[in-house]
């Protein structure tokens, strides 16, 4: 018999996504980061709190730069850049406790959608993951 994982243990749910941004502005990393604080907020206000990890990812070919939250108060952390007027590639993903998952996957796709230039590629969404 397999041991649970750490996500089965606790009852959480993830959702990840990836896009592009054709051609990545000044403020596309801010963007980005304005998305993911706003996904730590929509959960905390739709779980009574925020129990998790949002991260995500812009990468180009020579270049690449992270968002991750885990405390709306606090905010964001960025580390890393993109080079403007380059295609950036986006992966985002969020774990999160007490909040079911169709919940946080609308949260995540609304969010990003809100993000200038991103266009999701439907094909390369994450599994759709659900532990109960």
């Amino acid at each position: 018999m397999n041991e649970p994982s750490s996500l089965e243990e606790v009852e959480g749910v993830s959702y990840g996504m990836q896009g592009i941004i054709p051609e990545c502005q000044p403020d596309s990393l801010q963007k980005v980061a304005e998305a993911v604080k706003l996904i730590m907020e929509r959960v905390d206000e739709e779980a009574g709190g925020f129990f998790g990890h949002v991260k995500a990812i812009l990468s180009s070919s020579s270049e690449s730069a992270s968002v991750n939250g885990v405390d709306p108060i606090l905010g964001v952390k960025l580390t890393g850049d993109v080079t403007v007027g380059k295609m950036c590639e986006v992966k985002v993903m969020a774990v999160v406790l007490d909040l079911p998952l169709q919940t946080l996957r609308g949260i995540v796709e609304e969010e990003m959608a809100r993000v200038e230039g991103f266009r999701p590629d439907a094909s390369r969404t994450s599994k759709i993951v659900e532990v109960k």
